[in-house]
Order: structure tokens, then C-alpha cells, then sequence
């Protein structure tokens, strides 16, 4: 008997994982609706650089209890592409999410707001891998997680 019995398929499997992670960063949702973040959709509409800090530093303390599940997932869509489906979709919800404290701020020119909110987000998914991959070496995370709240504020979602 292998693991894999426990589901009816792979993308069984990463749906259940998936929503582990959910769990652990406390997203809310719905199976029909991809779960969000009502936290970070507040801290973008807001756009304070302390909330924004708060936020990336309140994230990064889940590092550590999500790294085996989220490592995992990124892992297995590199080598199934049945797979990556459930995991882009995962990683775009968040990017949904950015997107909508911009329109409920209405920040920005709307044509543009996804891609900000992607841009944002692909820097953090940059960061908490590095970190996953090699902790904060050669990093402070206090510096590193400063810095990457000043490129939200000062670059993708704020000015």
C-alpha cells in the first residue's frame, strides 16, 4: 500500500495538502471559492507601511510550520504537470488578494493592478524560498523583511 492510496488521485492529494497550508495561514473559503485573505486585503486597501511590515513579518513567523507542505507542493508541480494546476492556482488566489485591497483602494490605473499584485507577491514567493532553501544566510531578516516592505510601499502597491 502506498501513500498515494489514501487518495483517488495526485490532485487529490495536492487539494488536501493545499488546504493544509490554507489552514495553517488561516485563509477562508469555500471549496467552490479559492480561499483569501480578508488580512492582507485590509493591509493593501490601507497601504501603511507598518500594517504592510506587519503583515510579511506575521507571514515569515509561519515559515518554519509550512515549509515541508508548501517545499512539497512546489516540489511534485516541477515534476507532474497535473499538478502545477492546483498550485498556480494556490499562488494566484494570494496574487487575487493583493489585487482586490487595490481595487477597494482604488489605486492605480485597474489594467494594471494584477500585475502589480503579482509582481508583489512573486517578490515575497522569492524571499520565503530563499529562506526554505537556505535560511536567512548572508541575510538579516529584519533588513531583508524591511526592504521587501519598501519595495511594496514604494514600488508595486502604494506610490
Amino acid at each position: 500500500m502506498t501513500f498515494y492510496a489514501h487518495f483517488a488521485s495526485r490532485t487529490a492529494l495536492m487539494g488536501a495538502l493545499i488546504e493544509q497550508l490554507d489552514e495553517l495561514l488561516e485563509r477562508t473559503g469555500s471549496p467552490i471559492q479559492r480561499p483569501s485573505s480578508a488580512e492582507l486585503i485590509a493591509v493593501v486597501r490601507e497601504g501603511a507601511r507598518s500594517g504592510i511590515e506587519a503583515w510579511l513579518r506575521e507571514r515569515a513567523d509561519h515559515w518554519p510550520d509550512i515549509k515541508p507542505y508548501l517545499m512539497s507542493a512546489l516540489e511534485a508541480a516541477t515534476v507532474d504537470p497535473e499538478l502545477r494546476g492546483p498550485v498556480d492556482q494556490w499562488f494566484e488566489s494570494a496574487i487575487n488578494d493583493i489585487e482586490e485591497g487595490l481595487n477597494q483602494a482604488d489605486r492605480f490605473d485597474p489594467a494594471d493592478r494584477h500585475m502589480r499584485a503579482f509582481l508583489a507577491f512573486s517578490e515575497f514567493d522569492a524571499v520565503a524560498r530563499r529562506w526554505m532553501r537556505r535560511g536567512w544566510e548572508k541575510t538579516d531578516p529584519e533588513v531583508a523583511l524591511s526592504l521587501l516592505a519598501d519595495s511594496w510601499v514604494h514600488g508595486a502597491l502604494v506610490s
